[in-house]
């Protein structure tokens, strides 16, 4: 208890107690422990002098807190015999007879303890009436003595109240409502408890309607915050909607949902998704063109007319394309059919196999059939069976046999027999079915087997040519024989003469023939002959009886242009053939162009330069070395003498740091003036290898236009694509002032590079009419009129391969303003012709074998591919340079050149962890400014190795260091990352490169696609079957499959179509 100390009363009893009663102490205090408390009163002057305390004693001046009053006098426990002799007794006495202890009640404050306090369970301050432990409940204020406001309660005031009915205040002591009444959605005496779940309103007294989900609804109004529960309705959903029905008023109707499930009653959703043929969250929209079934996952089969199926069946409604068959089309022809309605047998195919779509045969021909693929010819004329390579025997009457198994309908011609009339007959026999026996023939020879005439004469006693009538048969006619005898002569003696006459002009026209070396290569000695040359083709002869293949070789004409691939691979298995065949003698350039005479210049007429006849045309090339820098002005009057408007440039301006050409034509729009001449450049295109420039060239008042024709991607001493040579050979082919004038082709020498473009054109056009070449003839011919055309063996091989490549060369360029029509037709009305033109890629691929990839499978790389199907061909990979110990210069990544001169791709995979540091080493030695990966997040995770660092840290390999600088999330799941490389302080930021697993698949879509699109900006044409093959010359496994084709060609379709493609 806490008081205040007014007074204290001590009566002591005897005034001989008063040296007992010194050094009395008054101490108040909180606890018993005295000491700790404060001292009031003490008698104790010094340490050793007291004074007698009054017997009396008032403590007014005691103004301290405090629960106890305790009165203490102390002795030291000492011998009373050896007391000090003071008044200081060692004796303590303390007698007290009444203690007053005067103040404020407990509750009370203030001068005469006149105030009430309202303290929090203890009294308040006695003097001030504050209260230190807080105010009791309902009352506020330092000494608590004012009310709560309104809307608070409890002790301080410090709560609110609830939600009382119509905003009244809550008694300020126990928080409760007037009469527990609450506002609506609240319960509780005090009404601070939101309604239970599924109650609402005034007392909590109503139920919650349907909400979705069983949510709970809104405990002031009852509404449904998230929607109604299928099929109920309003506001509070406790309306029932009728079935198939959803919206704020159940005013619209459901889509095809799963199972024919209700929707969901406000937003019109499918809970367990979509009936098949629909999609969207209110299952409203049919599949998209070309897809059907659940979730229009599945794609539409192979329609008809490029029609899409029944988004819910996948059924097509005109039928299937040809080579598919099945309700949905979904199914290949069965063996044996092709076609529409999988109706054309392919009978003429072996064991029945044929593309189900084109009939093409896929094994060979069925025997007695020929022209493969189709097989759709029978055996020519005279040859039966399996390839049609067995010749008939000699059938009755000349008629051929049957074309499959050989065999004579009418018999054989006498002295044959047998179903094929394949023997001869017997010993001693002759003639029909050899039913005739020989005669008497000299030695016992056998007669002919199909006249039965005896080669030598009859034995004695018997005449005749069959020596079957004896000479006494004879003797009887003699006049008659005699007279007869003697006609007989002349007329034999003219017989005889005229068969001299007939073998003797026989032998000599053969003598005037080269004969046919069937010897060209070792493993085509046993060349087989076809049978009567006069018949079929005296210039034909078949390779190899084992593998059967033929072609042609025309002594007069050449090689048949179908045959020039085999005729080629026979050269390929024999290459010292290439170096006999190309071992001719040359020529004097006795037929040099000659300029016109300059009087003030000596030698003017001279300029290193040659006509070079055409297989079809005098003087068709002027063949001349690249422009000297005094010869500029000559070259530039022979192209104004000789009224050229064609230059084939063939050479680079610079080539391994050596000049070989000088810069003869002007820059842009500074016009090169030598002498009289005026030459301006009007356009100058540029692509990956080669450009064209159009300029005019000005004399004496006359202006001419000059197409200038410059491949880039031929190497002085090596060779060029031979698919970049013919395109570019197409390209000068299609100008036009091609056949209008003289070509002129230079190089740097004039001679190699020159030769070998100017014998690729010209047996090309004549080829294409008399579907024969003559190589080795037309380069002597050439060499006649300059010497060294065509300088090496490697420039002859090229030709053979460029001549091949141009004489299969398919014109799939189609302007962009006519790619649509094409489109529908290749694509949707005719897809045999996508067919055909995707087999054609995969006949015409590369067959690289271990020798082209020797990099790739050495021990040590082998383990740096992702698959070994993909592998890095030597000619076309790229050469790492950056050295870091434990590494090699090699990648599996291969250069694809573009349309444009600036700029390269190189198509790798992606990164396993140990090449890693390959990936960066390929970025900073190729200067590669952007990285594409074509791998999902998954891809990268799992099945490749994370080759960035993260945001902000710095990767080291060897010399090399990356950062990556910042990320972007872009459009359409795209990341692009800033990353930057650099060795030591150069720094350098990434490029052309295009990453997918096993650097095949999804590279080659997008790289295809890519190339194909810079041909459109660039020639405004599209051609996606050379840009494949171009891929595939490089990478073989681009583009694998008929449906990646066709992907190709959809693409380009819908990116004209649509807005897409000018912002490309």
């Amino acid at each position: 208890m806490e008081f205040f100390l007014l007074e204290c009363t001590h009566p002591f009893a005897e005034p001989y107690n008063e040296g007992r009663r010194k050094g009395v102490r008054v101490y108040v205090s909180n606890t018993p422990m005295f000491t700790n408390g404060a001292l009031c009163y003490t008698s104790q002057i010094q340490s050793n002098k007291f004074f007698t305390p009054p017997d009396i004693l008032t403590l007014n001046n005691c103004t301290h807190k405090a629960r106890y009053v305790t009165i203490y006098n102390q002795r030291p426990m000492v011998n009373p015999a050896a007391c000090p002799k003071t008044d200081y007794s060692c004796w303590a006495n303390l007698e007290i007879c009444e203690v007053e202890v005067n103040a404020c009640a407990f509750g009370t404050y203030g001068p005469y303890c006149e105030n009430q306090c309202n303290c929090k369970g203890e009294t308040c301050d006695p003097e001030t009436g504050l209260c230190l432990s807080g105010c009791s409940e309902g009352r506020m204020g330092p000494k608590c003595d004012q009310d709560c406001p309104s809307g608070l309660f409890g002790e301080n005031c410090a709560n609110f109240c609830g939600y009382c009915l119509n905003g009244e205040a809550c008694d300020p002591v126990s928080g409760k409502c007037p009469g527990s009444k609450c506002e609506a959605g609240w319960e509780g005496p005090m009404c601070k408890q939101e309604c239970k779940k599924y109650k609402y309103g005034a007392a909590c007294q109503y139920d919650c309607g349907n909400c979705l989900n069983l949510k709970d609804c809104e405990k002031t109004s009852g509404i449904c915050k998230e929607g109604c529960h299928s099929s109920w309705y309003g506001p509070n959903c406790n309306y029932s909607c009728p079935i198939g029905t959803y919206g704020g008023a159940c005013d619209k109707i459901c889509g095809n949902c799963a199972d024919s499930a209700p929707c969901h009653s406000t937003t019109g959703a499918c809970p367990n998704g979509c009936h098949p043929g629909y999609m969207s969250d209110r299952c409203d929209m049919q599949c998209p063109r070309f897809t059907y079934g659940k979730g229009c996952f599945q794609r539409c089969g192979n329609c008809a007319n490029g029609a899409t199926c029944n988004h819910v069946t996948g059924a097509c409604p005109e039928g299937c394309m040809p080579g598919y068959t099945g309700n949905k089309c979904d199914k290949v022809c069965e063996t044996g059919f092709y076609g529409d309605s999988c109706q054309l047998p392919c009978n003429s195919c072996r064991d029945l196999k044929c593309h189900h779509v084109t009939g093409q045969c896929i094994d060979n021909c069925q025997p007695g059939w020929k022209n493969l693929p189709f097989c759709d010819q029978k055996c020519t004329p005279g040859m039966f069976g399996d390839q049609c390579i067995n010749i008939c025997g000699p059938c009755k009457d000349n008629q051929p046999c049957d074309h499959v198994t050989g065999d004579c309908a009418d018999g054989c011609q006498p002295g044959w027999r047998g179903v094929q009339c394949s023997e001869t007959c017997p010993l001693n026999t002759y003639g029909d079915q050899c039913l005739s026996k020989c005669g008497h023939c000299v030695g016992n020879i056998t007669c002919n087997p199909e006249d039965g005439v005896c080669p030598e004469g009859c034995r004695d006693g018997y005449i005749g040519n069959k020596c079957v009538s004896t000479k006494s048969e004879q003797m009887a006619p003699m006049t008659a024989v005699i007279g007869g005898t003697a006609g007989g002569a002349v007329f034999a003696v003219l017989l005889v003469i005229l068969a001299v006459i007939l073998i003797k002009k026989r032998k000599e026209k053969n003598q005037g023939r080269p004969a046919v070396d069937l010897n060209m290569n070792a493993q085509y000695a046993n060349a087989v002959m076809f049978g009567n040359l006069d018949e079929l083709d005296n210039r034909s002869f078949r390779i190899s009886a084992s593998s059967a293949v033929y072609y042609n070789l025309d002594i007069e004409r050449g090689i048949h242009i179908n045959q020039l691939n085999e005729y080629i691979h026979t050269l390929e298995a024999n290459p010292e053939k290439y170096q006999t065949q190309f071992d001719v003698s040359s020529s004097d350039d006795h037929s040099r162009v000659v300029l016109t005479f300059m009087k003030d210049r000596s030698g003017s007429d001279y300029i290193n330069a040659n006509y070079i006849d055409s297989m079809e045309e005098r003087k068709k090339y002027i063949a001349t070395q690249g422009p000297k820098i005094n010869t500029i002005i000559d070259f530039w009057r022979m192209v104004w003498q000789e009224n050229v408007h064609q230059i084939i440039m063939l050479t680079n301006i610079i080539e391994d740091g050596k000049v070989k050409c000088e810069h003869y034509w002007p820059e842009s729009d500074e016009p090169l003036i030598l002498g009289d001449l005026d030459i301006r450049l009007q356009s100058d295109k540029h692509f990956a290898s080669y450009s064209i420039r159009q300029m005019t060239l000005s004399y004496e008042g006359e202006t001419r236009r000059i197409h200038q024709f410059h491949f880039t991607g031929w190497p002085d001493h090596g060779i060029p694509e031979t698919l970049e040579l013919v395109h570019f050979l197409k390209r000068v082919q299609s100008s036009e002032f091609y056949d209008q004038s003289p070509m002129l082709v230079h190089c740097s020498a004039g001679v190699g590079r020159t030769g070998t473009f100017i014998a690729l054109d010209s047996l090309h056009q004549h080829g294409l009419k008399i579907q024969f070449v003559e190589i080795l003839g037309y380069i002597k011919r050439m060499r006649e009129c300059r010497m060294s055309m065509i300088q090496n063996v490697d420039q002859y091989r090229l030709l053979h391969f460029a001549l091949l490549e141009a004489f299969t060369y398919r014109e799939t360029s189609v302007p962009q303003a006519e790619f649509m029509d094409y489109y529908k037709k290749i694509c949707r009305q005719k897809p045999r012709l996508l067919y055909e033109e995707f087999q054609i890629l995969n006949d015409s691929k590369p067959k690289y074998v271990s020798m082209d990839w020797t990099a790739a499978i050495t021990d040590e790389n082998q383990l740096k591919n992702q698959s070994s199907a993909v592998l890095a061909v030597d000619q076309f990979r790229p050469y790492l340079n950056t050295y870091v110990p434990g590494t090699n210069d090699y990648i599996n990544a291969v250069i694809i050149p573009s349309l444009k001169p600036d700029m390269d791709y190189v198509i790798t995979q992606s990164p396993l962890p140990a090449t890693i540091v390959d990936l960066w080493r390929l970025v900073y030695d190729h200067d590669i400014d952007v990285i594409v990966s074509l791998n999902s997040p998954v891809d990268e995770k799992e099945k490749s190795a994370t080759w960035w660092p993260s945001d902000g840290d710095t990767a080291c390999y060897g010399p090399l260091y990356v950062r990556t600088a910042s990320t972007e999330q872009q459009n359409q799941g795209c990341l692009s990352r800033f990353i930057q490389i650099f060795k030591k302080y150069d720094i350098s930021v990434l490029g052309s490169e295009y990453s997918m697993r096993n650097g095949a698949k999804c590279s080659g879509l997008y790289c295809a696609l890519s190339l194909i699109l810079d041909r459109i900006k660039l020639e405004d044409q599209v051609d996606v079957f050379h840009t494949v093959r171009k891929l595939q010359i490089r990478r073989p496994q681009f583009i694998q499959s008929i449906e990646q084709y066709s992907w190709l060609y959809d693409a380009v379709a819908e990116l004209l179509n649509t807005a897409v493609y000018g912002n490309l």
